[in-house]
């Protein structure tokens, strides 16, 4: 359950963060278009971040590993 919903956590983060920073001139646009995916030609301004995904999911599931005990 724990990974399910670091999951849907990691989901939203690559999702929302590149699109945030899309349109920022500075060091964070850059760090946030790292390892973009443009799944669906249909809708060209939906990204999503493998690493961003990759990282937040594992943090989330590493917190809420530990919050049960």
């Amino acid at each position: 359950m724990a990974l399910l919903k670091a999951g849907l956590i990691g989901i939203v983060a690559a999702i929302s963060l590149p699109y945030v920073a899309r349109d920022h001139p500075g060091m964070w646009g850059g760090v946030f278009e790292v390892g973009i995916v443009r799944p669906l030609s249909a809708y060209p301004m939906l990204h999503v971040s493998i690493p961003i995904f990759l990282a937040v999911t594992v943090f989330a599931w590493g917190f809420f590993i530990w919050s049960d005990k």
